[in-house]
């Protein structure tokens, strides 16, 4: 997802007998992790949209190093 010339990128994964978990990368590789996990990608999805809808799509764009 890209607004105001920022980049974020939802990331959704699951390791071998997990559920899934998420998290929003921004373009200098900083990183927000939810400490609780999903049942279903579509769920931890909808989380992360939800979140971005809430608290800005700026609150997940951290500092240039």
């Amino acid at each position: 997802m890209s607004d105001d010339g920022h980049t974020i990128e939802i990331c959704i994964y699951r390791m071998p007998d997990t559920e899934w978990t998420l998290e929003i990368m921004d373009e200098y590789d900083n990183s927000t992790v939810w400490d609780n996990t999903f049942d279903t990608d579509q769920l931890a999805l909808e989380e992360a949209l939800k979140a971005i809808e809430e608290g800005s799509f700026h609150t997940f764009v951290g500092q240039k190093p």
